[in-house]
């Protein structure tokens, strides 16, 4: 749960905002000649995927226990979108009426795409409309 935003300025980034609510649990793992950092399959999924337009911020994210949802087949997927603006304030939180494991959204912020596993992976169209007043 971790979301920062920067903004180009000239030659160098300079920090809009940083929201880190938790940070991840990960257990070091060596197995195989190679070591790793594997996710604690008992802690809560974060961010799953994000877009940016001209406007604003959007992020899928899941709060989802890989443990449980894993045996659901449906892991890695949310159904939770926070809209933020540039300046890091959220300005939606809606729920989907499908999970999705990725998002898209169209330049002028009218459409949201999503990759939804029915079960096999297929693209969803959200129309972002009446989410914005218009």
């Amino acid at each position: 749960d971790i979301l920062h935003f920067y903004q180009w300025d000239g030659d160098s980034l300079k920090i809009i905002r940083k929201i880190e609510n938790s940070y991840p649990a990960y257990t070091p793992e060596e197995s195989g000649g190679g070591f790793g950092a594997a996710m604690d399959k008992d802690k809560p999924s974060g961010y799953l995927s994000a877009y940016a337009t001209a406007q604003y911020v959007y992020v899928l994210y899941s709060g989802d226990i890989p443990n449980e949802t894993i045996l659901k087949g449906i892991n890695f997927s949310g159904d939770q979108l926070f809209i933020y603006n540039w300046k890091g304030e959220k300005v939606k939180d809606l729920k989907l009426d499908i999970r999705c494991t990725m998002i898209a959204v169209s330049p002028d912020d009218k459409i949201l795409y999503g990759i939804a596993n029915n079960p096999d992976p297929e693209l969803e169209r959200f129309d972002l409309h009446s989410i914005f007043g218009e």
